[in-house]
């Protein structure tokens, strides 16, 4: 048990800058319903994870300006875009970009292990 808890401990960390901890979470309860040995539990969830991963860093590539603007200029219009951004035409689509990661992968119902 001590194994699986620090596992899963990894996992839940290991979540870039960029990305919710919500999504780290899946990681975490991927790996740990891989069981068995840490070998085939990692392999199990590197196949289970790819897909989601990678539809994660593509929702992440180019937004280094978006968080941390290089002028002053790109800054104000950054700020003023988070205030309109209610009412702007491409809400829907901003809202439902990260959306489309989280859809990447289907968690399986992994069975209980009584205690």
């Amino acid at each position: 048990m001590r194994r699986c808890r620090s596992s899963t401990g990894w996992a839940c960390w290991a979540s870039s800058k960029r990305r919710p901890r919500g999504w780290a979470i899946v990681g975490a309860y991927v790996l740990a319903g891989a069981g068995g040995d840490h070998a085939t539990a990692f392999g199990a969830y590197t196949r289970e994870m790819r897909g989601f991963v990678d539809a994660c860093q593509k929702l992440a590539e180019g937004n280094g300006k978006w968080f941390v603007p290089p002028t002053r200029a790109w800054l104000k219009f950054r700020n003023l875009d988070y205030r309109l951004l209610p009412y702007l035409p491409w809400r829907r689509l901003i809202e439902d970009l990260p959306l489309k990661a989280g859809n990447a992968i289907t968690l399986k119902p992994y069975a209980v292990v009584p205690a």
